[in-house]
């Protein structure tokens, strides 16, 4: 691309990102809370409680080591900015102030905005088809840990794309993204399986040591900056992040034991608005995911980490015990790109119809005079 189409999709991604941004605004004022908040807002208050104090150790402890702190952390130096509130009731259903509510939701909505940015930067329509997707507008907008994680690996895919698979700062940036992933929910962290995948396949023979010497590289950086970012690993790294990881094989089958949901929920969840509230399209998640099945070789010829990405991320949503509402939102990237795809591929066969529609009405006119000549 020019330098003109370049401005043109940076101007255009502002503008979605713009509107995306105002509906995520909405939605976190208006949306009910979320059972999980107040989980993580219970520990960002005891995060924002040390940022105050200057208790330092206090950023050590994480009372829910399921899933990094990255996010909760975040979410407590938001905290810390504002008037100290009482601390959280733990049971239930307890009552959330809009002091304590709105600074985390809001941090939330710069992140998932940031998501949209990335998104149409690869891909205008995707951009647009992520903007609008109910899932995405909805537990990106909340005070849950959806949208660090999902911005960060946008970025890793799309850093990598930019990078050539060469180790390059967009090489870099793209190892960095990952480790700010896996530091703030494991399940997106797909995503560099995925991003392997495509540096282990591209390129030839000869160039194997160049790829995986970068591919070590990019690891490397990526674990560095996820240690870094997950300071409840800093006292016992191995200990830590082994009971961490085990807590899903160890409580995934209760969890999904006391729902009611079906092995295929995911795929119900991808078809049913996430919410009404701020006057969602009720079939336009359905509309994205058949354009994205159709929109899958076109993906594939752009760059195969997409689709890979978005398959090892169904199968292992389907494979999953828990089968929770948000967990679909780490697939809704690689599914609107592909949806994306889907569009930008239909946009080039009408293109080529009326190039065609031209050349042949040309023909027939060239033909016309040709004729008229002969018999004047």
């Amino acid at each position: 691309m020019n330098v003109r189409t370049n401005l043109r999709r940076v101007f255009f991604a502002a503008l979605v990102t713009l509107a995306a941004l105002l509906m995520r605004v909405q939605a976190a004022q208006q949306l009910p809370p979320e059972y999980d908040e107040i989980v993580y807002l219970r520990r960002a208050q005891l995060y924002a409680d040390g940022i105050r104090s200057g208790n330092w150790a206090a950023l050590l402890e994480d009372d829910t080591p399921e899933n990094p702190p990255l996010a909760k952390l975040i979410f407590g130096a938001a905290l810390a900015t504002q008037a100290q509130e009482p601390p959280l009731d733990p049971e239930p259903g307890a009552s959330l102030s809009p002091a304590l509510l709105l600074p985390a939701r809001l941090t939330s909505v710069l992140f998932s905005a940031f998501g949209v940015f990335v998104a149409t930067l690869l891909s205008p329509p995707a951009g647009v088809a992520l903007a609008l997707h109910s899932l995405h507008v909805r537990y990106a907008s909340v005070a849950m840990l959806e949208a660090l994680p999902f911005a960060a690996s946008l970025l890793c895919a799309f850093a990598y794309r930019r990078s050539r698979g060469r180790w390059n700062a967009w090489l870099a940036l793209s190892g960095i993204a990952l480790g700010v992933t896996a530091a703030s929910k494991y399940l997106y962290c797909v995503v560099g399986l995925a991003v392997l995948a495509e540096h282990a396949l591209s390129g030839g023979r000869e160039a194997w040591r160049r790829r995986l010497r970068d591919a070590a590289a990019w690891g490397l950086l990526a674990l560095a900056t996820f240690f870094a970012l997950d300071p409840f690993l800093w006292p016992d790294p191995l200990g830590r992040l082994a009971s961490s990881l085990s807590f899903h094989a160890t409580n995934s089958a209760l969890a999904v034991n006391n729902t009611k949901y079906v092995a295929w929920q995911p795929l119900l969840w991808l078809t049913a608005p996430a919410t009404q509230r701020i006057g969602m399209l009720p079939a336009f998640d359905a509309l994205v995911l058949c354009a994205a099945v159709l929109g899958l070789p076109a993906l594939w010829r752009r760059g195969r980490s997409f689709v890979v990405w978005l398959g090892l991320g169904a199968a292992f949503l389907f494979v999953y015990s828990n089968k929770w509402p948000q967990y679909p939102l780490a697939i809704v990237a690689p599914l609107c790109l592909s949806a994306g795809a889907a569009v930008e591929a239909g946009a080039a066969l009408l293109r080529r119809g009326r190039r065609g529609e031209v050349l042949r009405a040309r023909r027939h006119r060239a033909a016309f005079v040709a004729a008229a000549a002969a018999t004047a």
